[in-house]
């Protein structure tokens, strides 16, 4: 009888059923024996789901990990550490959920690392596999980023960022997903690449970097899709329709391509390519937690009593004389960096918030910074430039870091209206001001989406902004999803002194690119510099600080407008894509956007902050 019993709870644990409940009234020799083969079982099972055939390739900074597949398994966890006793490391050298092959980045050069992978199948952890080692190395080239493909008419156009040092590109290719270095192999590519000769509808593709050091770990992979702009988005029903053309038309394979004239793309940044305006985010954001670098006297000389002969803002910035706000700001910001630790006292950020100066101090910062743009004989020309010079004393290194916490912050920020206002209490020499401003940034899926399409299709693509150069680079970067290498961002540039620091000063010799400024940096930068010399194939706007750039070169086939509902001179250029909306090869095109919600909408009529009614003119 017990022989039978031990035959039946033997065949009830091998299909996975507890066998605890039936064991009662079991003598304890058998129960034993029992548990002994439970932990026979389980250590069988841990065995058999063992991963193998682990293969890691060092990198710059970081590794490439792959493993077999476990049949059965559910998921896969990493362990890794700088000593090969990993499981004893705890929680902190474990990464769960992981796929192979896994990018593991933030590696030290020249350190020894260790690791290993576990499979989970049935909630039953595998043992691990043999531990290895890791040696990331500088000399080695970074893997290539933003790699980007579209399949068209046979053919896939794979783009990808330079690599600093890289001597040359492999790219690694498969009609599958799941490509690697035994994969089809195309040597001494150039990006963008034209890959032939294809029979498929989709291709997957990896890039490796080659210094003479070796070679790089494989790109993330990308697939060489139909240009499909994400199953359309919002864009309107007739820009989507114009933007295909021009991309079947003018991108790799289009009877209008010339490989030796590769064509590109102009796009203003703020309001065009993202909800709102990140140089004000940032500058709102270093202003309200009070991070500034200046000595009391380098801030004192931002300040001019004078400004090409004009000495108080306009009547809408109530006529206020330049002598009292910059007195005001001096003694604000003695006081605050009097008392505030890190500067020159002890108090802390969220002390000297509560006091009158600071309330003061970031009220009347914008309010001047407005008030400069909006008077006649200041205006932009001056206003830009300045605004910029409150990060003296940073690096521009710093800057981008500073840059990315304001945008952080703001992407997760509500979509309002707020206002500072200076105390009525406190008495100064300028009186009582307030600033009004939006809250919240977001990013534009569909600008997104048309950037990785140029790109896709051969056609580079730069940004030309009015905002500081370094806090454009962070959000147009790979972090946020619009992947444009700094290198092709073109912005305000400040002097710098010869330790790397931020001087509030603008940059000898640098165009102001705004206006008229945008042709003139592009002509400087991308004409001339990179020796491109015919004019762009298509620019993207929302202002008239865009509108010599949109006008300005007869070659230019395509402008898109975001419509910001607004008259002057990009009012007029909203008439005429309004006017041309039947037209087959319009020459401007206008998008709308709701902008309570922050996104694009199918429409080019928009829904302005605090109304419910879409508008299309002023």
């Amino acid at each position: 009888m017990k022989s039978i019993i031990l035959f039946l709870l033997i065949g009830l644990n091998c299909a996975g059923i507890s066998y605890a409940g039936l064991s009662i009234g079991l003598t304890g020799a058998i129960k034993k024996q029992l548990v002994k083969l439970d932990e026979k079982v389980l250590s069988a099972a841990k065995i058999k789901n063992t991963p193998t055939s682990l293969a890691v390739q060092s990198g710059n900074g970081a590794a490439e990990i792959t493993w077999a597949s476990v049949p059965g398994a559910s998921s896969y966890n990493l362990y890794w550490g700088n000593t090969s006793q990993l499981q004893a490391m705890g929680p902190a050298s474990k990464t769960t959920n992981v796929t192979s092959p896994y990018y593991l980045a933030g590696l030290t050069n020249g350190a020894t690392y260790y690791y290993a992978i576990s499979s989970v199948a049935d909630g039953i952890e595998s043992n691990l596999a043999s531990v290895s080692q890791i040696f990331p190395s500088a000399l080695l080239p970074l893997r290539p980023e933003g790699v980007a493909g579209v399949n068209a008419g046979g053919q896939t156009t794979l783009s990808w960022y330079s690599v600093a040092g890289a001597s040359s590109y492999n790219i690694y290719w498969s009609a599958a997903a799941g490509v690697t270095k035994a994969s089809n192999k195309i040597s001494g590519a150039i990006s963008p690449y034209v890959h032939t000769g294809l029979l498929y509808d989709a291709y997957y593709y990896r890039v490796s970097a080659l210094n003479a050091a070796g070679e790089s770990i494989l790109s993330a992979e990308a697939r060489g899709a139909p240009i499909d702009f994400a199953g359309r988005l919002n864009w309107s029903d007739n820009n989507f329709r114009v933007l295909n053309q021009l991309l079947t038309d003018y991108g790799a394979g289009g009877i209008h391509y010339d490989a030796s004239k590769a064509p590109y793309a102009v796009l203003d940044w703020d309001q065009t390519c993202a909800h709102f305006d990140v140089e004000e985010a940032a500058m709102r954001y270093q202003l309200s937690h009070l991070r500034y670098k200046m000595t009391k006297d380098q801030f004192k000389d931002l300040l001019k009593d004078n400004i090409n002969g004009v000495t108080q803002l306009s009547a809408d910035y109530q006529n206020v004389r330049l002598a009292d706000i910059n007195q005001d700001l001096i003694t604000d910001y003695n006081s605050l960096y009097d008392n505030l630790s890190g500067l020159g006292g002890t108090m802390t950020l969220a002390e000297i918030q509560k006091t009158p100066q600071y309330k003061d101090f970031i009220a009347k910062i914008p309010f001047l910074y407005d008030g400069y743009c909006d008077t006649s004989g200041i205006g932009d020309d001056y206003g830009y430039p300045w605004v910029l010079y409150l990060f003296a004393g940073y690096t521009t290194d710093e800057v981008r870091a500073l840059a990315k916490e304001a945008i952080s912050y703001e992407l997760g920020n509500e979509l309002s209206r707020q206002t500072w206002q200076s105390p009525v209490d406190f008495q100064t020499k300028a009186g009582v001001v307030s600033y009004s401003y939006k809250t919240g940034l977001r990013v534009f899926p569909e600008m997104q989406n048309l950037i990785a399409s140029f790109k896709g299709r051969g056609i580079d693509v730069f940004i030309v902004s009015a905002s500081y150069k370094p806090v454009v680079e962070v959000f147009s970067g790979v972090t946020y999803g619009y992947n444009v290498s700094s290198g092709n961002v073109i912005g305000m540039e400040l002097a710098t002194a010869n330790d790397g620091t931020i001087l509030p000063e603008y940059k000898a010799g640098w165009v102001k690119p705004f206006r008229q400024g945008k042709v003139d940096a592009i002509n400087m930068v991308i004409k001339t510099g990179l020796g491109n010399s015919w004019d762009p194939l298509f620019s993207a706007g929302d202002s008239d600080g865009d509108y010599e750039m949109s006008t300005g070169f007869p070659g230019m086939q395509l402008t898109l407008i975001l419509n910001r509902v607004l008259g002057g001179d990009i009012g007029k250029l909203c008439k005429q894509a309004v006017d041309e909306a039947s037209s087959a090869e319009p020459r401007y095109i206008l998008q709308g956007r709701n902008e309570n919600t922050g996104v694009v909408i199918p429409s080019s009529e928009s829904i302005l902050f605090g109304k419910t009614e879409p508008q299309l003119l002023p």
